[in-house]
């Protein structure tokens, strides 16, 4: 999302198994979610 007025940016789809171990945080997949998730997340930071 963006910082205010909030809207959303991009939409992420989530295309790991419903059912996993913690052992899906050392797949590629994942890894490249989550650096997909925290550099929007960072995109739209804000310090107001």
């Amino acid at each position: 999302m963006s910082p205010r007025p909030g809207k959303i940016n991009d939409i992420i789809e989530n295309t790991l198994p419903e059912k996993r171990s913690l052992d899906i945080r050392e797949t590629q997949e994942f890894l490249e979610l989550s650096q997909r998730i925290r550099k929007g997340l960072r995109a739209g930071h804000s310090y107001d």
